[in-house]
């Protein structure tokens, strides 16, 4: 009360806390007053205030903006044109409901003037300064958000070491991050200004670090995401890139992750260890990988998730959290049919409560889930719900999703007619294993096509490749059994021909593969590019083998005739007399080599001699005939 007699004035202040216990809401609302003896604030610390409203308002002050007359005038401009009231002075919460959308003034950086009200000059009462909280004199509490502050956070205000939190978020407020000395501070909040350069570990003590929509740089610190201390990070949407990093504290405070559009990449799995986390937001980035059960499960206390615009494919798990109630899957690749995934979500939803559902422009494919129209109708309600933009099959009997989507009159987008097969035929005329088969019907545009073959109890499914809208191209397995076999086309999914209403098989006679014929010698072809026959070949080889052969027999027989031992001599006469037995065959030899040789030989046997010495001798006399046919000589001319 501004008027009590003590000269001082109270405040009252209501704490409400509210939480979910047991499938209730509990509610605590306290109220306290307190009363404020008057306490100025401390000389350096005004000071600090001083310095900050010179450099970053009073040049640009509202007090300064004319009431009447210029351009400036527009922020009152009424229906009536020719209105010449004065605007009076200037207010930015009129300057937003007048000025047009399409000029940008509805954001608070583009606030054409400051209007904090520093509370005059001199001596101050802590309550006299809107936005500061003092303790004992000195500010332990700065909020200065929105107020068109312009230029670098002043030193002193930077000194001041009491701080505790520190609010300076949608302004005009530029340079490098700064750096309060305090080391008492726990919330720093200078979201949506111009700060910029990289972001260090000097603010991983803090509880709470807000700086997202500015022009920051570099990647997203290990150490912020590992902090003991930090509940709340915020770095989004700013010049940021680099992976993902790894979370390995084992017991991570974290309660609120935002990174959306920070250039991230890799794997959400990082993140397997922040199991305290309320709120993840990691939209528009690059983040590549699957959306593990296991994470998922991970996230008890997950309330909100959101995943859009990223990388991410395959399918998807159920999001088992009795506290999940907004989830962003949309524009990614995730892929499948949805049968149960989003069951325990409908359950868990409360009436009234704000929901938000977004699978919009993935690749999921299958029937449209009925757990849609639950959480459309029923008693859980999802004021947000966009599928639009899949492969959701149109309903087996015509183009259209079923009737209870129909009736609901939401927008589920368009829905994929299922593949129509009318005939299929191979392109050389014979169906046997491995040939390539032309489908005719009708389909839709796609790189997922796909045909299945079913013979008995055998199935096969294979790409397909898109023609046209009324031509598949597909071809049987090499090891396809002959027979009658059953062609069906799906264009994604399991959204076979078959689950049509008026499905009638298309069937295709599959030949046994042909017995292969011989196939000539390689040795033959190459024989002939050569000019040579390989029959020619052969005969030169056997030639050359059949001369060997005889060589060597002839000089085997000459040994013989050398040693006394001729082949055609009876053996007796070996003994009586070998060197007449050789001498009476070549009688009707005319002298020559051989005879000479059997001559020196008959002197030999009349000169006792060494054994060695007698080798030597016959050696030296030895024929050229014997020469030419000795071992050597023949591999030589064989060679």
């Amino acid at each position: 009360d501004d008027d009590d007699d003590s000269g001082g004035c109270g405040d009252l202040r209501v704490g409400i806390s509210a939480w979910e216990f047991d499938n209730a809401t509990q509610l605590e609302v306290t109220a306290t007053l307190i009363f404020h003896e008057p306490v100025n604030i401390a000389e350096g610390d005004l000071a600090a205030l001083n310095e900050l409203w010179d450099a970053t308002c009073g040049p640009w002050s509202s007090a300064k903006a004319p009431e009447d007359g210029g351009p400036a005038t527009d922020w009152c401009r009424g229906d009536d044109e020719d209105d010449d009231d004065e605007c009076g002075p200037w207010d930015w919460e009129a300057y937003q409901a007048l000025a047009s959308a399409d000029r940008g003034e509805r954001d608070s950086r583009h606030k054409p003037y400051c209007d904090w009200d520093i509370g005059g000059s001199g001596q101050r009462d802590c309550k006299d300064v809107g936005g500061i909280v003092c303790e004992e004199g000195r500010i332990t509490e700065l909020n200065f958000e929105g107020l068109g502050l312009r230029g670098v956070i002043t030193p002193k205000l930077l000194n001041i070491s009491t701080l505790k939190s520190v609010r300076l978020g949608n302004n005009r407020l530029s340079g490098p991050l700064p750096q309060f000395a305090s080391t008492k501070l726990e919330r720093l909040l200078l979201s949506n200004n111009y700060f910029n350069g990289t972001i260090g570990c000097d603010y991983a003590t803090l509880k709470d670090l807000e700086l997202d929509r500015n022009d920051l740089e570099g990647s997203v610190p290990e150490c912020l995401l590992n902090s003991a201390t930090l509940q709340t990070l915020d770095l989004g949407h700013n010049r940021l890139d680099g992976p993902l990093p790894v979370v390995t504290q084992p017991h991570s405070p974290m309660l609120t992750l935002r990174l959306p559009q920070a250039g991230l990449s890799g794997s959400l799995n990082n993140l397997a260890k922040l199991t305290e986390l309320r709120h993840l937001d990691l939209s528009r980035n690059f983040l590549t990988g699957t959306l593990d059960t296991a994470l998922v499960q991970s996230w008890t206390w997950l309330m909100d998730l959101d995943l859009s615009w990223n990388y991410l494919e395959g399918s998807i798990p159920e999001f088992p959290s009795i506290n999940t109630k907004k989830i962003d899957l949309g524009h990614n690749a995730f892929s499948g049919e949805l049968l149960t995934q989003f069951q325990t979500f409908a359950e868990n939803q409360r009436h009234g409560e704000a929901g938000w559902l977004h699978l919009d422009s993935n690749s999921f494919c299958g029937p449209l889930p009925e757990v849609l129209y639950d959480l459309l109708y029923d008693t859980h309600t999802i004021t947000n719900m966009d599928v639009a933009g899949n492969h959701f099959r149109c309903a087996v009997h015509n183009r259209h999703f079923d009737g209870w989507a129909r009736v609901t009159g939401h927008d589920w987008g368009e829905c994929t007619p299922v593949a129509v097969v009318a005939a299929a035929a191979p392109v050389d005329g014979v169906a046997v294993p491995g040939a390539e088969l032309i489908i005719t019907g009708e389909f839709v545009a796609t790189t997922e096509a796909r045909c299945a073959f079913v013979n008995g109890a055998t199935r096969a499914e294979v790409a397909a490749s898109y023609i046209s809208s009324t031509e598949l191209r597909c071809s049987l397995p090499t090891d396809w059994p002959p027979g009658p076999t059953t062609v069906e086309a799906a264009h994604y999914c399991d959204d076979f021909s078959s689950v049509l209403d008026d499905y009638v098989p298309v069937h295709v006679d599959v030949s046994a593969a042909p017995t292969a014929a011989p196939v000539a010698s390689s040795s033959s072809s190459s024989s002939s590019s050569n000019g040579v026959s390989t029959a020619a070949l052969g005969g030169g080889v056997a030639a050359a083998a059949a001369a060997l052969v005889m060589s060597a027999a002839l000089a085997y027989i000459i040994r013989r005739e050398m040693a006394g031992k001729p082949l055609f001599v009876p053996a007796a006469r070996w003994e009586a007399n070998p060197i007449a037995g050789r001498a009476d065959d070549f009688d009707s030899a005319k002298g020559g080599d051989v005879e000479l040789e059997i001559r020196h030989l008959e002197r030999l046997k009349d000169v006792d001699l060494d054994v060695e010495e007698r080798k030597d001798d016959a050696d030296a006399v030895r024929s050229p005939r014997h020469a030419v046919l000795s071992p050597r000589s023949s591999r030589e001319g064989f060679s």
